[in-house]
């Protein structure tokens, strides 16, 4: 349970959107784990300023593969479309903790969408960070019915 609050607290400092497992690059590679990799190593050196004014980003253009495109926030790229992200999550100014590395790195390694889905059943799949704010959304929801059923004295 400990790893799970540990994963909530991240979901509070930073946002990973999109899918992180899968997208080649035509330099070969994987633009995607490497982007994650780079925003662990920058909340490493710099936690206080990391992601602060922009987010690491992935785009997807035409028959291009994936491309490293980092922007500042609300920017984006004039052709092609952000597929893959890692920003501060809206509103938070704080230092980037341990919490948010553990997120990415669990972020990184959940299970693959399998082989041989289709393009529009690939977007589907969930990664990790949209997996535990559903959760969440969830246990508010119940909490907040819970308390509605309760009678009061």
């Amino acid at each position: 349970m400990d790893n799970l609050n540990e994963l909530k607290d991240g979901l509070r400092q930073i946002v990973v959107s999109g899918c992180p497992d899968k997208g080649t690059s035509k330099r070969g590679g994987d633009s995607r784990a490497k982007a994650i990799e780079d925003a662990i190593a920058g909340i490493q050196n710099d936690p206080d300023e990391t992601l602060l004014k922009g987010y690491i980003g992935i785009k997807n253009y035409a028959a291009f593969g994936d491309q490293r495109e980092d922007h500042s926030i609300n920017m984006g790229p004039r052709h092609g479309t952000i597929v893959f992200s890692v920003c501060r999550q809206r509103g938070y100014v704080g230092r980037i903790g341990v919490s948010a590395i553990a997120l990415l790195e669990a972020t990184r390694d959940f299970p693959a969408v399998p082989d041989g889905e289709d393009q529009y059943r690939r977007k589907r799949y969930l990664n990790l960070c949209d997996v535990l704010a559903r959760r969440e959304k969830a246990e508010n929801e119940l909490d907040w019915c819970d308390a509605a059923l309760t009678p009061t004295s």
